[in-house]
């Protein structure tokens, strides 16, 4: 799991970094050596970038009809229903990439 810390911002290496520990030389993040400080390799923080309302996409699949039968434009409708939504999820930017 990860934890975002509102109104932090990344750092631009890792000696202005809080989760850095000089004297180890090491990330506190993750236990573990990034190379350079000046220029850390695979730093486990990543910046997030300015964004509105985030909202879980994977779930919005959920909200598609499914096994009903009926009417001509009933159905008509729930297919365009979820084409709509699954085009949103498809085409959406991801912020932040599930865990």
């Amino acid at each position: 799991m990860s934890v975002l810390i509102k109104g932090m911002e990344m750092p631009k290496d890792c000696w202005h970094c809080s989760f850095a520990d000089p004297e180890e030389g090491i990330c506190l993040v993750d236990q573990k050596h990034h190379g350079d400080w000046d220029e850390p390799e695979n730093c486990p923080l990543v910046p997030v970038p300015p964004h509105g309302r985030l909202i879980d996409a994977d779930k919005l699949l959920e909200h598609r009809f499914v096994g009903v039968i009926g009417e001509k434009e009933r159905d008509s409708y729930i297919a365009g229903w979820n084409t709509a939504i699954e085009a949103i999820v498809e085409n959406a930017e991801t912020v932040i990439g599930g865990e």
